[in-house]
């Protein structure tokens, strides 16, 4: 007589054992797709970031909020310690608040000096503006400049002496505003990477 349990065990209704083994390949092969995707998202992301780099550096770069300079030497000059302007220039004065009629100003800047500052203040007076008159244009309100007028246009009166040091602080080359006498008037367009082109042009009495 055959035991119960010798039956049991040989009966095709019996469950096979090995399938723990062919899971586990399952799951490695699932493992390696899993991994396959990683390194092809990483790849794919990779080279999209390069094209976009790559395309970036091919854009022409563009100025961002550029300010614009109108400056000026003072007009023609009385004597004495801290003298104002002549006839003759207060005549130029009144010219040049003429020609920024048209040139809507946000800011106006003269020296210390009484010159430099009727020089502009017939233009501060048509267009209700007060003339600052208390920074360094050497150094300083070129930094005010750019700090305060982002996107604006601004008039500038120097002297012989500061224009060319003004110029340089805002990004010109030396000897970009090479004073030689009244009624020069240069136009500086300071653009967003920090540097400027100038253009030269005069106002007022012709100088003889």
């Amino acid at each position: 007589m055959i035991p119960l349990w010798l039956l049991l065990a040989c009966s095709p209704d019996s469950e096979p054992t090995q399938s723990t083994a062919v899971d586990s390949t399952t799951d490695w092969e699932d493992d390696a797709d899993a991994d396959t995707d990683t390194d092809t998202d990483t790849d794919t992301d990779a080279d999209t970031d390069a094209d976009t780099d790559a395309d970036t550096a091919d854009e022409p770069y563009i100025p961002h909020d550029p300010i614009r300079i109108y400056a000026v030497r003072h007009c023609e000059k009385d004597g004495g310690d801290d003298p104002g302007l002549t006839e003759e220039g207060a005549e130029r004065a009144e010219a040049l608040a003429v020609l920024m009629e048209e040139i809507a100003l946000d800011g106006i800047y003269a020296t210390s000096y009484l010159r430099t500052q009727e020089t502009v203040q017939p233009t501060a007076d048509d267009q209700g503006l007060t003339v600052v008159t208390d920074i360094d244009p050497e150094d300083d309100l070129a930094e005010h400049i750019r700090a305060t007028h982002p996107g604006q246009t601004v008039l500038h009166a120097g002297h012989s002496f500061s224009l060319g040091d003004f110029g340089e602080a805002v990004g010109l080359a030396d000897g970009a505003l090479s004073v030689s006498g009244y009624g020069q008037l240069w136009i500086i367009d300071v653009v967003g990477d920090g540097t400027a082109v100038v253009e030269e042009s005069t106002f007022g009495l012709v100088d003889d």
